[in-house]
């Protein structure tokens, strides 16, 4: 029976297990509610807690969807694409500046800066972000396809593996 990430890993769990500094993975497959899961969840966690979020993603599409669903929701998101970010750390702006003035930053679809790499030389400048440690933060990788995360970054402080059997025969 499919699961949805919201109905695995409640606002319970977030409160009494998350903490800044933490690096958390979520691998889960297309449908599972990553989206939803940000948009409601971490909204409501990041509101609760007075923090700002940053929502990166990986097309300016995904951005735009992100932008509409989260239209009444700017007081806690501020939502980039990963692209945005490379030009200004490639123009000067260190990562760290980039992202000081947000408690909560989501890598969505995170595999993108290492399955990009083959055509877009910049996305090395984003790796700051993912190998770095940030003790006032909380850092939230989504994807479905986690294999080239986790063996670049060994020490991930918590892994969700969502992934749920295959409907199809």
């Amino acid at each position: 029976m499919r699961k949805y990430i919201s109905e695995t890993i409640t606002m319970g769990e977030i409160m009494s297990k998350w903490s800044k500094g933490m690096k958390i993975l979520i691998d889960s497959q297309t449908g599972s509610g990553k989206s939803f899961f940000v948009q409601n969840t971490i909204y409501d966690y990041c509101k609760m807690n007075d923090m700002k979020c940053l929502l990166l993603s990986n097309r300016n599409l995904l951005r735009e969807q992100n932008r509409k669903h989260l239209s009444n929701k700017e007081d806690v998101f501020t939502i980039r694409n990963y692209q945005d970010l490379e030009t200004k750390v490639v123009n000067g702006m260190e990562f760290d500046e980039l992202v000081q003035q947000f408690e909560f930053i989501v890598f969505d679809e995170c595999h993108a800066p290492f399955a990009d790499s083959f055509f877009n030389c910049r996305t090395d400048s984003l790796l700051k972000g993912f190998t770095d440690e940030y003790p006032d933060k909380i850092i939230l990788f989504l994807t479905a396809t986690p294999n080239c995360l986790i063996f670049f970054y060994e020490s991930i402080g918590k892994e969700f593996d969502l992934n749920y059997p295959s409907d199809i025969d």
